[in-house]
């Protein structure tokens, strides 16, 4: 059999066939998934031919006049970018940046943490998009950002926490994590707790709702918000002079555009089946539960819990709320350029438009918030000159995000027109499937649906892990909204 060996190919199949009961790990995958690859190359198979993307800058030009604070900020509310010293993040695989420069299902379970929209800091805006790398145009000594790839573990993801596979259940985790992580031996000398402005972007909620059709307990509204504000009240309580980002969830059912493509269907039915190629009533659940979870957030936010000194804040970034799946320029097509391999995640292209959105966000007055992506493949927005404090609720009036506008913003058509997302720059090329696995039809068909399948296993896996990852004495209190 020419690219894939017969070995090769019966291990992935056999690995198809045991992913189901999980044992099939990621270690035997890879390792066979090596031997597969070896062997196509042993038999004249051209190592390029299995890269299927263009991997193009995503850089952006910046022409902002910067003008460093002379002194550091006194209060949260009068925080200008370049009083920022610290970024960090929670989240899942889309703040770990999974599959971002992938070129193939066969790559898509690395984390390109340096190319994260919220957290990642490779080289500079010029050459890759992301909010640190805004954010160190006016400090060049920002830390914490993550760089290159690997997983939570490797030094390399620094204060990004975020956890593929996780749900909102695991966040305080993560939030102990990096309150151990800031005061522990490795930034002691470097980040000042007590002095240095620290800002948190936190995203979740995506693995919450593919998960709402089986029914935990764990995934309702009610415990959804409850685990949310668990985590922030551990970094409310341990991490002073922070600005957090409380990125709103995205209603997932918009994804079944894409299952208008074999490949998409397939991976969806097994990453994410209920919002996607379930049932109209599983999807209407999902949509509901979108909705709900929205609400929640303003709920919390509003509510001023995290307004009670002026050195900590917590704001919501809501452009994820308007947004739909995007589309060829002049098609109703899915521009696939957008998305990584999996049809699940986003690639660097869809990154530097999550950067831009939330650097955006960041920028607009609490209760006057962009929910979608107004300016869609735009320049970089500059500060305003006479205000350029970071907008939070009480330097913007007293504005809170009332409930109607965010019963009207959240679930898919609800009241109001959706936009989708025509960019046009940065382009990569598109995603053939030519190239991936070559051999026979059949043996490359087993193959991506056997990685697809090993990815959730693994995913599953390393959220168990992640759950067990908790310090023993750093249990806190649970809230009221939690109801295990």
């Amino acid at each position: 059999m020419k690219g894939l060996g017969k070995a090769a190919a019966l291990c992935l199949f056999l690995c198809l066939a045991l992913a189901r009961t999980a044992h099939c790990d990621i270690h035997r995958y890879e390792a066979m998934l090596q031997r597969a690859i070896d062997d196509a190359i042993a038999q004249g198979v051209d190592p390029g031919s299995f890269n299927t993307r263009a991997l193009d800058p995503v850089g952006s030009d910046f022409n902002c006049p910067v003008n460093r604070p002379r002194e550091p900020a006194s209060s949260v509310h009068k925080l200008t970018p370049g009083d920022i010293k610290v970024v960090a993040a929670l989240g899942d695989s889309g703040t770990a940046a999974m599959g971002a420069r992938a070129k193939t299902l066969l790559t898509n379970i690395i984390e390109y943490r340096g190319v994260s929209w919220s957290a990642g800091g490779d080289d500079d805006l010029s050459t890759c998009t992301t909010l640190p790398n805004i954010f160190k145009e006016y400090n060049p000594d920002l830390i914490g950002f993550s760089l290159d790839q690997g997983n939570e573990n490797h030094a390399n993801a620094r204060l990004n926490v975020a956890i593929s596979g996780s749900i909102a259940e695991d966040l305080p985790g993560q939030a102990w994590r990096l309150v151990d992580k800031i005061n522990g031996h490795e930034y002691k000398d470097i980040i000042n707790v007590e002095e240095d402005w620290k800002l948190i972007s936190m995203w979740i909620g995506g693995n919450d709702l593919c998960e709402v059709c089986e029914g935990h307990e764990r995934n309702t509204p009610e415990n959804y918000i409850g685990y949310i504000q668990e985590a922030l009240d551990i970094l409310h309580k341990n991490l002073p002079k922070t600005f957090v980002n409380l990125v709103q969830t995205v209603d997932i059912t918009r994804l079944a555009k894409l299952d208008s493509t074999l490949v998409c269907t397939i991976i969806h039915s097994f990453v994410c089946p209920c919002p996607t190629t379930g049932s109209d009533e599983d999807k209407e659940a999902v949509k509901e539960a979108a909705a709900q979870y929205q609400q929640n957030i303003w709920d919390l936010v509003n509510s001023g819990r995290y307004d009670t000194t002026d050195d900590f804040t917590v704001v919501v970034q809501p452009f994820f709320m308007g947004v739909d799946v995007p589309t060829k320029e002049g098609s109703d097509d899915p521009d696939m350029t957008y998305l990584a391999p999996d049809c699940f995640h986003f690639s660097t292209k869809g990154h530097k438009e999550l950067a831009k959105a939330l650097w955006d966000n960041m920028l607009e007055p609490v209760g006057s918030k962009s929910e979608t992506w107004p300016d869609f493949g735009g320049p970089i927005h500059c500060p305003p000159e006479d205000n350029p404090f970071l907008p939070t609720a009480k330097n913007s009036g007293g504005k809170i995000h009332s409930e109607s506008n965010a019963g009207a913003g959240a679930g898919a058509g609800a009241g109001r027109e959706t936009e989708t997302l025509d960019g046009n720059t940065g382009d990569k090329g598109g995603h053939s499937l030519i190239g991936i696995i070559v051999g026979s039809a059949v043996a490359a068909w087993v193959a991506v649906v056997a990685v697809v399948v090993v990815g959730v296993v693994w995913v599953r896996r390393r959220r168990r892990k992640a759950r067990s990852t908790v310090p023993s004495n750093q249990n806190s209190d649970k809230h009221p909204l939690v109801t295990k």
